[in-house]
């Protein structure tokens, strides 16, 4: 009878043992299978491109695809509800200009998708472009004071493009709004193209957008730089928002990749060697440079939890309606 106790309980001693490995097992040769970045931009724009880099990288360094799908349904959220709702098996991601989350997150705590609730930050690149404020060539506009002036004496006239609502490029304008106690037209377009034609064709008067998509025009003459969100490698001469004395105007861009809350800690380990190998690679170095991304990686659980943590309360300033997340 003991012997038959004893087998019974070694038998299930065992089981226990393989059960509880079984995740450590498989995590420990991760990764084994195709990984699915799903991003929220169109092909061919600045995030796509990232992220198909470093997937070619990763694919190399492990030997398996790293697929990356786009996916802008519902303002890019659609795809980041996907992801949340995936496995959190390290074998489906979420690849986006972090605003999104962050906006989503502080409009609709309690909605479809909260950064907090259903994501496990991986990667970041922060401030990857700088933010800029610009005017036509031939603009009698040339620097943030001479707007400023301009929109006080003239309340109500004066007209900026930015991108879509809830952006980065679109929400600065409002705190320059509230900050600068001016009267200004914001007109959000859908796209990031949209307000560079409206420039160049004179139907607007100045623009906020990224400098890498104006850099050939400010090279050629037709636009000038008059302000900056953060420094930038590419126009070191052009002052930001905090040089001019309105430190609050702090929306900078951020790339980030996401994957369902619960990730293992091995899965979170390799993406972040794989990361930090991709963006060393001369290869990848030499296009990020050529294509003018600033390069700034953050990775690791502290630094990344804190890093959504401030984008929140950043966003947390405006109304959902400002946010674009009615």
């Amino acid at each position: 009878m003991r012997k038959i106790i004893f087998s019974a309980c070694s038998f299930v001693a065992l089981f226990v043992l393989l059960f509880c490995s079984m995740p450590y097992a498989q995590e420990k040769g991760y990764p084994s299978m195709p990984i699915q970045i799903i991003v929220n931009s169109a092909p061919g724009a600045m995030v796509d491109i990232f992220f198909r880099l470093i997937a070619e990288e990763a694919k190399n360094l492990w030997k398996v695809p790293v697929i990356v799908v786009n996916n802008t349904a519902g303002g890019g959220m659609v795809a980041a509800s996907d992801v949340a709702k995936a496995k959190n098996d390290g074998y489906t991601f979420f690849g986006c200009i972090t605003s999104s989350l962050a906006t989503v997150t502080a409009a609709r705590p309690n909605g479809m998708i909260n950064v907090f609730r259903d994501c496990d930050p991986v990667a970041v690149n922060y401030q990857y472009t700088a933010g800029i404020m610009v005017a036509r060539g031939d603009s009698k506009f040339k620097s943030l004071d001479d707007v400023i002036d301009y929109a006080k004496q003239n309340p109500g006239k004066l007209v900026v493009a930015s991108g879509p609502v809830g952006t980065p490029s679109n929400l600065q304008l409002h705190l320059l709004k509230r900050l600068a106690k001016i009267d200004i037209v914001i007109m959000a377009y859908p796209g990031i193209t949209e307000p560079i034609t409206q420039l160049l064709g004179g139907h607007v008067d100045l623009i906020t957008t990224t400098e890498i998509m104006v850099k050939p025009h400010i090279e050629a003459g037709k636009m000038r730089g008059i302000n900056l969100l953060s420094k930038s490698l590419i126009f070191p001469d052009i002052p930001t928002f905090a040089d001019k004395g309105y430190p609050q105007i702090d929306l900078f861009a951020h790339i980030g990749m996401y994957g369902p809350k619960g990730l293992p800690p091995t899965v979170l380990k390799a993406w972040e060697v794989a990361v930090m190998t991709a963006v060393k690679s001369p290869s990848v170095e030499k296009s990020f440079k050529r294509l003018g991304y600033n390069m700034n990686m953050l990775v690791g659980k502290e630094q990344l939890e804190k890093f959504d943590k401030d984008e929140v309360t950043k966003y947390s300033r405006f109304t959902p309606e400002e946010l674009g997340w009615k």
